[in-house]
């Protein structure tokens, strides 16, 4: 039970101490497989080629699951990426006798009772961590027949059980807690995409584009050889069935005699063609080996994205759109190439390698607060550098656990070091025994006290190199390594150091974000794409949006989700995938009752009948229960004012559309200037302005005495004030903008004086 819901270096690590064990009891097992104890490789083959992943961990969850049948418990795959649940349905699709539900579904208990009488194969979809009740009497197996009669099963009626009935449970929750009275009623398997599997179902995409024609012919031979295997294991068991049933003696039945000579013939040809299909394969493997980079980087960044989740519940990213977001920079970036020449190859896969790994950060980005967007820079910086070993185990482990390591018994703080503090001690002790690099690197921290209390309280040591002491470490240490120093003596300064180590290592644009491009976000959505705003405090997209829709010439229609409004917000989903209007659903996390039946609509979607001009629009704070379903198979976007002045002012310019800016002609003027000219002035003193309010925000009580919560709105009202004045002014009313934008627009939040004092002179000057 313990082995199948873990990990594979879990399971790796069990069966080790099990080994273990085993010997010393006497027994001679040096090596133990579940895939060669109770696997086929014929079977192993034919659900491969339906979609299962080709990795050892996955064939050990699909032998566990297809022997978890009654009197053994049901299966129930912890299944996030899809895997599981893909596979089933692509084993069962050709069966009539399929069913997939999910305790959503108005009656899915009677159609899992029906399954039951007519031995069907029923998947229990998108459980969560808990079961409904009236499935007990079938999760207990609660089975009975009374006086050797048919066999029978109490659910909401007395059922007819049939022995062909199978029953499969799928969560796509990445870590469900299941309390005893769930996990001890099924068989948990843990069908979490591994990175092997993952980078040979990328390998797959890669080719299948690249060289369409070379992954075709692979998995038509693949076929051919599994078609191959199963007509061989047909023809031993019929001959086998045969020589069971024969009477008398085996020579004197010619019938018999005839179907061995043509079993053995057509054995003969099927095992030579086995033999030409394993030559192909092996030649159109080492062809496709040529790709294994793209494939290997592509499953570091998509585990990436899927650690994103643990940081906010809304940051939920599906494989499925991964792939497709894989497959559109591939597609994008094909080009002719000599493949007899080695340079031009590898320059293509360099360009395929840096194209996906930007367009993932630039996607992703869109869709993650601020304070998150450094946080995915640093996260696929250090993947990549650790797959490349260039970061060690031990260096990763110390830098996220630093203090977590440190000794019980660690000795007294020397005296020498009596400029440093208890925790960077003991952080010193830890980085010398549990990082090979630094070893003795304490004795040289107190033989040199003098330097390293110099470089660690200056005042840019991020920027300042390494003292020169017993070791040049300035020289042998690497990039990263030299964080883990920052960490030790002055963790304040890490987020600069980091900045500056992804920057040199993946270059600057990894470490500045993109503008918020609401068009680009549109472009990549579709009729089943929903796009969702994640809002933060203060935060409303509802006038930019409104915008956005006039300026494309669309009809937006909205409702604001609460108490009783379920049945408007359906009604005008209904109306608006006919008529091809968009329809905007504010405030998700204010209706969490209304949370399933929007993950149906959504799962709706997909209907041809609707006006392909039709858009999904949602607005909602992190919630926990928000849908995964629909945050997976949707585009996130986040309308926070970004880091930094620059990026500030580059947002309100973006904002800022042709009609907004282009709106007095030459014939407009006042007495001093052109009205064009003094409007394109102030419209740039205005977003200067907005820039620096936000930006002050980010300095605490340096910047503003009281955190206000000022937002786009304010900017966009003083634009609309700004242009009434000059459409209705003879004169620049300097007063009238400088009160109406600064004592009311804004003002209007500020509760300090001195605060107000300082937003008058800003806006003044």
């Amino acid at each position: 039970d313990v082995y199948k819901r873990q990990t594979p270096s879990f399971r790796k690590n069990l069966v080790a101490q099990w080994l273990l064990k085993v010997q010393e009891k006497g027994f001679n097992l040096s090596e133990f497989s579940l895939v060669d104890a109770m696997g086929d490789p014929m079977d192993t083959l034919t659900w491969q080629i339906a979609g299962l992943p080709t990795d050892e961990t996955s064939t050990e969850n699909a032998i566990m699951v297809m022997n978890a049948n009654p009197p053994r418990r049901w299966p129930l795959l912890i299944d996030p990426q899809g895997q599981g649940v893909k596979w089933l349905t692509n084993m069962q699709k050709r069966q009539d006798n399929f069913k997939v539900v999910k305790m959503s579904d108005k009656g899915y208990l009677r159609t899992i009772e029906m399954a039951i009488e007519q031995g069907k194969t029923v998947l229990l979809a998108d459980v969560g961590e808990t079961l409904d009740p009236a499935l007990e009497p079938l999760l207990n197996r609660q089975i009975y027949s009374h006086d050797g009669g048919d066999a029978q099963l109490q659910m909401s009626r007395v059922l007819n059980y049939r022995s062909s009935f199978r029953f499969f449970i799928a969560t796509k929750m990445a870590n469900p807690h299941y309390l005893p009275d769930v996990s001890t009623k099924v068989t948990l398997v843990n069908f979490t995409v591994t990175m092997d599997g993952l980078e040979n179902q990328m390998l797959g995409e890669v080719v299948s584009i690249e060289k369409r024609e070379l992954e075709e012919e692979n998995n038509r031979i693949t076929k051919s050889v599994s078609d191959g295997q199963k007509s061989l294991k047909e023809m031993e068991e019929n001959i086998l069935k045969r020589l069971k049933n024969v009477q008398g003696n085996i020579l004197d039945d010619d019938e018999l005699i005839s179907t061995l000579k043509q079993t053995q013939t057509d054995a003969a040809i099927i095992s030579k063609n086995q033999v030409e299909a394993s030559k192909k394969i092996e030649g159109i493997r080492k062809v496709r080996e040529v790709f294994r980079g793209v494939a290997r980087r592509s499953s570091l960044l998509y585990f990436v994205l899927a650690d994103l989740s643990l940081i906010d519940p809304m940051y939920q990213y599906s494989l499925d759109y991964f792939k497709k977001l894989v497959r559109l920079v591939i597609q994008n970036e094909r080009i002719e190439y000599n493949e007899d020449n080695a340079e031009e190859v590898d320059a293509h896969l360099s360009t395929l390698i840096e194209g996906i790994t930007e367009t993932t950060y630039v996607q992703i980005c869109r869709g993650l607060f601020n304070k998150d967007k450094t946080i995915l820079s640093l996260l696929m910086c250090t993947s990549i550098a650790r797959d490349a070993k260039e970061v060690t185990e031990a260096e990763w482990q110390f830098f996220i656990r630093g203090p977590a390591l440190v000794s019980s018994d660690i000795e007294a703080k020397p005296a020498e070091l009596e400029w440093a503090s208890r925790q960077q001690w003991e952080l010193i002790d830890t980085i010398s025994r549990s990082v090979p690099a630094f070893i003795r690197f304490d004795k040289d921290v107190i033989g040199y006290s003098g330097a390293w209390d110099e470089w660690s309280h200056s005042d840019s040591p991020h920027e300042t190199p390494l003292p020169d002491t017993s070791k040049p470490w300035e020289k042998e240490l690497t990039a990263f390594q030299k964080i883990l120093v920052m960490r030790v003596f002055r963790e304040e300064k890490l987020l600069f150091a980091l900045s500056n180590y992804v920057r040199d290592q993946m270059g600057s644009r990894f470490i500045e974000p993109p503008p918020f491009n609401l068009e680009r976000a549109h472009g990549d959505s579709s009729v089943n794409t929903p796009i969702v705003f994640i809002l933060s405090q203060g935060s409303d997209p509802m006038n930019l949006l409104q915008s956005f829709a006039n300026l494309n010439n669309k009809n937006l229609q909205y409702v604001s989700l609460g108490q009783g409004q379920g049945d408007n917000a359906k009604r005008l989903v209904d109306t608006c995938k006919k008529s091809g209007d968009w329809a905007l659903l504010q405030n998700c996390h204010l209706s969490k009752t209304f949370m399933p039946e929007l993950e149906n609509q959504v799962s709706l979607l997909n209907d041809p009948s609707i006006h392909p001009e039709f858009r999904l629009w949602l607005t909602s704070t992190p919630a926990p229960f928000f849908p995964v379903f629909v945050l997976q198979n949707s585009i996130k976007l986040t309308n926070e004012a970004p880091t930094g002045l620059k990026a500030n002012m580059v947002r309100c310019f973006n904002e800022i559309n042709e009609g907004d800016y282009e709106v007095f002609g030459a014939d407009d003027t006042f007495p001093e200037c052109s009205k064009e000219h003094a409007y394109k002035k102030l419209i740039y003193g205005l977003c200067f302005f907005h820039s620096v309010v936000l930006e002050r925000k980010k300095f605490g009580p340096l910047g503003w005495n009281v955190l206000y919560e000022w937002n786009d709105t304010d900017f966009h009202v003083s634009k609309q004030w700004l242009r009434l004045f000059f459409e209705e002014q003879a004169n620049i009313p300097w007063d009238s903008l400088e009160y109406i934008i600064g004592q009311i627009n804004y003002g209007g939040r500020v509760t300090d004086d001195w605060d107000r004092r300082c937003l008058m002179t800003m806006i003044k000057d």
